[in-house]
């Protein structure tokens, strides 16, 4: 969520976690586009639901997808994003490869009592995977045994410390990335690159000319089609693109779980049927829509 303050002339970027668990909705947040686009409601729907739990009324909603996201960073030829930490991720999925099985072939056999004992599994039939060498993996499901038969699946990305210029597609990685090695691997890291990724790309289109004309602000909307969507009219388009040159400061925020003043908790799993969630530590919104308040208000030191 982005938040202009005309008088001051600063922003404020709010992250909210994909696995904020919502009530409302019986979902994460993840969700919220998706079930309301059941009706065809999606962006209107997401607006509602998340202003109510930041206590904000969310005027406008922008939806891009992977092929979208990729496509704007190309169209402004790439961008400058200050990478604050050097990072590995070796499990980045590769996109198309998420079934692929890895020279593994899936097999359904009736294992008899003597079988089944050797490979601890239930007797009866079931569908087991086949290694290459012609042994049965039985352990797939297992996280760390999964990784290792399935690693055809991901791809070994890499970021070093400092200004970076990025293309669309590696613009995507830096964004997506969810298993970076030390305090990269976590979702709040990942909040933190988007928002340095969104106030990068805000900077590289101030100089373009283009976004002042109607014209030519539809035509690039339609370009890019399916992959976004949007209820801001094209006039109020161009008059953010100005008050957006106007920008003098911005301030990040990142909802999270942080030991010292983080406003969400994780909850037992099972309470939540065995999902990983988060939640406010005080079980209603009440706490993180005061602490919005109050940081909108006293705007940015």
């Amino acid at each position: 969520v982005a938040s202009l303050d005309l008088a001051t002339n600063q922003v404020t970027f709010i992250s909210i976690p994909r696995d904020l668990w919502l009530d409302s909705i019986k979902a994460k947040a993840n969700a919220v586009y998706e079930i309301g686009d059941k009706d065809y409601q999606g962006l209107e729907f997401s607006k509602s639901t998340l202003g109510q739990v930041l206590g904000l009324n969310l005027h406008y909603n922008v939806r891009l997808d992977f092929s979208g996201f990729q496509k704007a960073i190309d169209t402004v030829d790439g961008i400058d994003v200050e990478v604050e930490n050097t990072f590995d991720d070796y499990k980045y999925p590769i996109t198309g490869s998420e079934n692929d099985l890895c020279g593994f072939t899936e097999l359904e056999k009736d294992f008899s009592a003597d079988e089944a004992n050797i490979l601890n599994i239930d007797p009866g039939k079931r569908k087991v995977l086949i290694a290459p060498d012609g042994k049965i993996a039985t352990d797939s499901a297992d996280p760390e045994k999964g990784e290792e038969y399935f690693s055809c699946r991901f791809e070994h990305i890499h970021f070093d410390k400092g200004l970076t210029h990025m293309e669309g597609s590696t613009a995507l990685k830096f964004v997506r990335s969810r298993h970076g090695l030390g305090v990269e691997g976590s979702d709040f890291a990942r909040s933190r690159r988007q928002q340095r990724i969104i106030e990068a790309f805000r900077k590289k289109t101030l100089s373009f000319s283009t976004l002042t004309n109607p014209v030519k602000i539809k035509s690039l909307v339609d370009t890019f089609g399916s992959s976004f969507e949007t209820d801001i009219p094209i006039d109020d388009m161009i008059k953010l693109f100005s008050v957006s040159k106007k920008i003098s400061q911005t301030q990040n925020i990142v909802l999270s779980n942080d030991s010292k003043n983080g406003l969400l908790i994780n909850p037992p799993l099972s309470d939540y049927g065995g999902a990983w969630v988060l939640i406010p530590r005080t079980k209603n919104f009440d706490e993180i829509q005061s602490f919005i308040k109050k940081t909108l208000m006293e705007g940015i030191n």
